[in-house]
Order: structure tokens, then C-alpha cells, then sequence
């Protein structure tokens, strides 16, 4: 691939188009997952936010977008990219905070921060290995040449495993 250089007036002209451009492009994302948090708690209704989020190019930080919204909505993505609304019982949610929202907007957040594991969440992910695994296999998830009925028997040992109370200095060792 052959890169004809433009002159330094040229780039300049597209450099300042592209500030102009990415300046209105910044405010209306932000005005708009304003109104998609509004939207999510008057109505319950999380699609909104959700298309606003696949909607972002890479350029302009989808993950980041997503951990902002985690931060004032309990709203989050699962590993399969659904989203859903957190409810109130459960010990993640966070309630609606659009006024925090509306003066952070998401790109200020720097870094990505993913959540902590902890002891508790390690479990419940190992108790809904089995389940995972029989969905992926369903689905066609599951790698050519992978031995399903081992996935499956591990994920069954893991689970009888914390199928018991558990301390976090207790040796858990998965071989039979």
C-alpha cells in the first residue's frame, strides 16, 4: 500500500475538522446516554443504553462507556454482551444517579476498571459452570475437538466443591 503525503495545510484543515467534529460528537454521546439513564430508570428499559453502547466505535471507548454506566446505573453486560437491568435486591445494584452522571461524563474516566473478584463471586461462577458449559455446547460454542463430557465433569466437581461452606484459606484441589 502506497501513502501519498498531503501537505502540511491540508492535514492541518483536517485536523481542525476533526476537533470540530469531535467536540459535537462527545457532547451528543453524552446527551444522549443522559436521556438512555433516564430512560432506563422511569421506564425499566434498558435497550436504549444499550444500543447507544454498541454503538460506539472503539475510538471512542465502548468499555469505558460501559464501566461510566455501571458506576451510576445498575445496569451491566454480561460476558455474552447482553444487557440487564440489576434489581434492587440483588447485592451489584447501585441505584440511578443521573445527576453524578450528568457532570462525569464517561470519557473523563481514564482507566477501566474491571470488578473485583472475591471469594463470593468465585463460587457463584463455578456454581453456574455446569450450566455455562451445557449452553455453549447447545449453542455451538464450544471448540472443535474440546471434550464436552470433561468440561462437563469438571464443572461438576467444582460445583459439588462449593456446594459446601468454604474459606478463603481452605486448599480447593479439583482432582478427583
Amino acid at each position: 500500500m502506497s501513502v501519498q503525503l498531503q501537505s502540511a495545510e491540508t492535514v492541518g484543515k483536517r485536523i481542525k475538522s476533526i476537533a470540530i467534529r469531535s467536540a459535537k460528537l462527545t457532547g451528543d454521546i453524552h446527551a444522549v446516554a443522559i436521556q438512555c439513564l433516564g430512560h432506563a430508570q422511569v421506564h425499566g428499559d434498558v435497550t436504549l443504553i444499550d444500543r447507544l453502547a454498541k454503538a460506539l466505535a472503539k475510538a471512542n471507548a465502548p468499555e469505558v462507556f460501559r464501566n461510566w454506566v455501571r458506576e451510576y446505573a445498575p445496569i451491566t453486560w454480561n460476558g455474552d454482551d447482553q444487557v440487564k437491568l440489576i434489581p434492587s435486591t440483588s447485592k451489584m445494584f447501585k441505584p440511578f444517579n443521573i445527576e453524578g452522571a450528568a457532570e462525569n461524563p464517561y470519557w473523563e474516566k481514564i482507566e477501566t476498571k474491571k470488578p473485583e473478584l472475591t471469594l463470593e463471586k468465585l463460587v457463584k461462577l463455578l456454581q453456574g459452570l455446569e450450566k455455562r458449559v451445557t449452553k455453549a455446547n447447545d449453542e455451538g460454542q464450544i471448540a472443535e475437538g474440546e471434550d464436552v463430557a470433561a468440561m462437563l465433569a469438571l464443572a461438576k466437581r467444582a460445583q459439588m466443591i462449593v456446594g459446601k461452606p468454604v474459606e478463603a484459606s481452605e486448599d480447593l484441589q479439583l482432582a478427583a
